[in-house]
Protein backbone atom coordinates (compact mmCIF):
# COMPACT_ATOMS: atom_id res chain seq x y z
CA UNK A 1 0.00 0.00 0.00
CA UNK A 2 2.76 2.08 0.57
CA UNK A 3 3.60 2.83 -2.96
CA UNK A 4 0.21 3.24 -3.73
CA UNK A 5 0.21 6.29 -1.62
CA UNK A 6 3.71 7.42 -2.48
CA UNK A 7 2.94 7.77 -6.18
CA UNK A 8 -0.98 9.01 -5.77
CA UNK A 9 0.93 11.80 -3.31
CA UNK A 10 3.18 12.79 -6.15
CA UNK A 11 0.55 12.84 -8.95
CA UNK A 12 -1.84 14.72 -6.72
CA UNK A 13 1.01 17.39 -5.99
CA UNK A 14 2.45 17.59 -9.84
CA UNK A 15 -0.90 18.37 -10.45
CA UNK A 16 -1.87 20.91 -7.54
CA UNK A 17 1.44 23.15 -8.22
CA UNK A 18 0.59 22.94 -12.06
CA UNK A 19 -3.14 24.15 -11.13
CA UNK A 20 -1.90 26.89 -8.70
CA UNK A 21 1.39 27.82 -11.05
CA UNK A 22 0.12 30.60 -13.81
CA UNK A 23 3.21 31.56 -16.16
CA UNK A 24 5.28 31.80 -12.93
CA UNK A 25 2.71 33.32 -10.52
CA UNK A 26 -0.14 32.54 -8.68
CA UNK A 27 -3.23 31.48 -10.08
CA UNK A 28 -6.02 34.40 -10.05
CA UNK A 29 -8.69 31.75 -11.24
CA UNK A 30 -10.33 30.59 -7.85
CA UNK A 31 -11.14 26.94 -9.69
CA UNK A 32 -7.37 26.61 -10.24
CA UNK A 33 -6.87 28.05 -7.01
CA UNK A 34 -9.51 25.50 -4.82
CA UNK A 35 -7.97 22.63 -6.67
CA UNK A 36 -4.74 23.39 -6.61
CA UNK A 37 -4.89 24.08 -2.16
CA UNK A 38 -7.05 20.90 -2.14
CA UNK A 39 -4.80 18.21 -4.19
CA UNK A 40 -1.69 19.70 -2.67
CA UNK A 41 -3.57 18.92 1.04
CA UNK A 42 -4.65 15.66 -0.43
CA UNK A 43 -1.10 15.08 -1.69
CA UNK A 44 0.19 15.76 2.19
CA UNK A 45 -2.50 13.78 3.36
CA UNK A 46 -1.03 10.50 1.60
CA UNK A 47 2.67 11.35 2.38
CA UNK A 48 1.71 11.37 6.22
CA UNK A 49 -0.50 8.75 5.75
CA UNK A 50 2.44 6.70 4.14
CA UNK A 51 5.38 8.21 6.25
CA UNK A 52 4.10 9.42 9.84
CA UNK A 53 2.97 12.56 10.33
CA UNK A 54 5.90 14.71 11.01
CA UNK A 55 8.14 12.67 9.01
CA UNK A 56 5.73 13.06 5.97
CA UNK A 57 5.24 16.62 6.39
CA UNK A 58 9.06 17.08 5.68
CA UNK A 59 8.95 14.66 2.73
CA UNK A 60 5.74 16.64 1.48
CA UNK A 61 7.63 19.81 1.86
CA UNK A 62 10.86 18.29 -0.27
CA UNK A 63 8.86 17.21 -2.90
CA UNK A 64 6.68 20.45 -3.44
CA UNK A 65 10.43 22.59 -2.82
CA UNK A 66 11.36 20.47 -6.14
CA UNK A 67 8.41 20.80 -8.25
CA UNK A 68 8.64 24.27 -7.72
CA UNK A 69 12.28 24.37 -8.48
CA UNK A 70 11.38 22.56 -11.83
CA UNK A 71 8.67 24.70 -12.87
CA UNK A 72 11.44 27.90 -12.03
CA UNK A 73 13.79 26.20 -13.88
CA UNK A 74 11.48 25.38 -17.04
CA UNK A 75 10.24 29.03 -16.97
CA UNK A 76 13.06 30.51 -17.34
CA UNK A 77 13.67 28.30 -19.92
CA UNK A 78 10.28 28.98 -21.54
CA UNK A 79 11.49 32.89 -21.50
CA UNK A 80 14.68 32.61 -23.06
CA UNK A 81 13.77 31.12 -26.17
Amino acid sequence: MSVIYAFLAIISCLIGCHMLNHQGSLSKINRNLLLGYGLNILSCAFVMQDYGALRGLFVYLGLVSFVGMVYSLSLYKYQKA
